[in-house]
């Protein structure tokens, strides 16, 4: 059986809570479930066949190539959810912008010498700056914002 795009959108309508998808059940055909940007999206295995996933419409989400890099390939069928409702900001249009921002701000760190991460008051100057830029650069709505700072802080 080789699954459709249209099998998982309609598995999908039934089977998947949209909360904190980066995309409405409505619009799970033509966006990407996790940026919830009108794109060109591919079927992305929640268990990759290596790891003995299945081809059915339960083990795919719909990504955009760019996120699709990014899933994570593991045999844990909740990981690709979880990891869908932790990185996404959820508001339409805005994951690629809120990330080029965090982006920013993470060259503008350091970590100390042999240390191996960053130090909590590197993490809170970070915290702030994420707050402030994207308070002034926020044309969504208010109540996403809290969202938007919590994908990019781990």
């Amino acid at each position: 059986m080789k699954v459709t795009k249209k099998q998982i959108v309609e598995w999908a309508m039934t089977n998947i809570c949209e909360l904190y998808y980066g995309v409405d059940a409505s619009e799970m055909d033509t966006h990407c479930w996790r940026c919830g940007y009108e794109r060109y999206t591919e079927k992305c295995h929640v268990i990759p066949d290596a790891l003995g996933g299945e081809d059915t419409p339960s083990n795919y989400r719909l990504l955009c190539p760019d996120c699709h890099l990014e899933a994570p390939n593991v045999n844990d069928p909740d990981e690709m959810d979880n990891w869908i409702r932790r990185t996404n900001v959820g508001t339409y249009e805005r994951f690629w912008e809120v990330r080029k921002i965090y982006k920013e701000i993470v060259s503008k760190t350091i970590v100390h010498w042999g240390e191996g991460k960053i130090n909590q008051s590197t993490q809170k100057w970070m915290h702030e700056q994420l707050q402030k830029e994207l308070i002034d650069s926020w044309v969504g709505f208010p109540g996403q914002l809290a969202r938007d700072l919590k994908a990019f802080q781990s």
